[in-house]
């Protein structure tokens, strides 16, 4: 039987990256039925490179959307569906932002099937890049056929007039099981001892706020002279603003850059206290993978209450003082090695539907829907 083939459209192909981390799990879940190609407009890491290709699928880097690139991307994604035509069945869009660029040429080639899938519950990071988005979001939601989200808040931010299915920011929890062998040998690497680790992961935007976290550190530590680290696993162009932030604060020994890192469960079993101040998220598909380890989780109101899978969840407020936030964390104590490795971790997050092995299903079911003739 010939697969159906589908065009997965992603921002990047980052190991720490939400939206990556969705596209990935769904990919490595799905039956024989499905083929699936990638297209990224940034360098993938090896790693997920690496794996796309030894199952058969190709990957494309196409030049990023930007004012100046914008005409030599669009003639990148013309000459691509040209190249491409009548090769795809599905387009399923994970850039909301790009999809009225990709879906014309899309619908030229052949694809009938043109999905857009909300992963934010807000435009953007900054004011001037709302700007921008919102008539390209706006024009791709119109030209798309089928709808998707990761939560009900990203679906009526995106979709407030049209229906919208649900396909969750499942994860293979067992992946994310706490490892005593992983969280030793990454603490004696760093040189942590003894000492409480906080960690978050993803990329480093305005909208994750790892600058925030930093500030909190900064009081933790200066303040209120606590023993903790602090480790942000993930890459993006606010690296150098962050190594000067940590540096004026003379953090240098007590919060490690991490950069993109291969093995997320293995850093997550190395945390204490995982923390994710967001301005804004879909989901937090990274609070789920945190709460598999068995970690206390720090959000902010930026993160829906969808990303709760029970155990220690706090939220604050985005607006409450960094001197707030760090009362509050200093207040956690977190969990020994035999609580985090308690089956309850799992058997939370299946009964909330965030397992991937049986969610997998229904977005094969979707796209064997949206196929079939009405």
């Amino acid at each position: 039987m010939e697969k159906i083939k589908i065009l997965v459209v992603t921002p990047s192909l980052s190991v720490c990256g939400g939206i990556e981390s969705y596209c990935m799990n769904y990919y490595r879940h799905l039956d024989d039925r499905f083929a699936m190609d990638f297209v990224t407009h940034s360098k993938p890491d090896q790693v997920l490179l690496d794996e796309l290709k030894s199952h058969g699928s190709r990957v494309d880097v196409l030049p990023p959307f930007s004012l100046k690139c914008l005409p030599e991307t669009l003639g990148v994604l013309r000459k691509f569906f040209k190249k491409r035509s009548g090769y795809y069945d599905i387009i399923h869009c994970n850039m909301a932002n790009a999809a009225c660029f990709y879906f014309p040429y899309a619908e030229k080639s052949g694809i009938k099937v043109l999905i857009i899938h909300s992963h934010q519950n807000k435009a953007a990071d900054t004011v001037s890049h709302a700007i921008r988005n919102i008539p390209l979001l706006y024009a791709g939601e119109k030209m798309a056929n089928y709808r998707l989200a990761c939560s009900a808040l990203a679906g009526d931010f995106l979709f407030p007039k049209s229906d919208y299915t649900i396909i969750k920011n499942a994860i293979d929890s067992k992946h994310y099981i706490f490892d005593h062998n992983k969280r030793a040998a990454f603490r004696s690497k760093y040189n942590i001892g003894d000492s409480i680790l906080l960690g978050t992961v993803g990329r480093l935007t305005e909208q994750k706020n790892q600058k925030k976290l930093i500030d909190i550190m900064n009081i933790l530590v200066n303040d209120m002279h606590l023993d903790h680290r602090l480790v942000i696993a993930g890459e993006g162009h606010l690296l150098n603003e962050l190594n000067l932030q940590i540096e004026k604060y003379g953090l240098t020994d007590r919060v490690i850059l991490l950069g993109s890192v291969d093995d997320v469960p293995g850093v997550l079993s190395a945390m204490d206290i995982f923390v994710l101040p967001s301005i804004y998220e879909g989901l937090g598909i990274v609070n789920i993978e945190a709460a598999a380890c068995g970690l206390p989780v720090v959000v902010s109101d930026g993160v829906p209450d969808d990303a709760d899978m029970g155990g220690t969840y706090i939220k604050i407020p985005l607006a409450a003082s960094d001197l707030e936030w760090a009362n509050h964390i200093k207040k956690i104590s977190p969990s020994d090695e035999s609580e985090r490795s308690s089956d309850i971790h799992i058997s939370r997050i299946k009964e909330r539907g965030y397992d991937i092995n049986t969610e997998a299903s229904k977005l094969a079911d979707y796209y064997t829907s949206a196929l079939s003739p009405k």
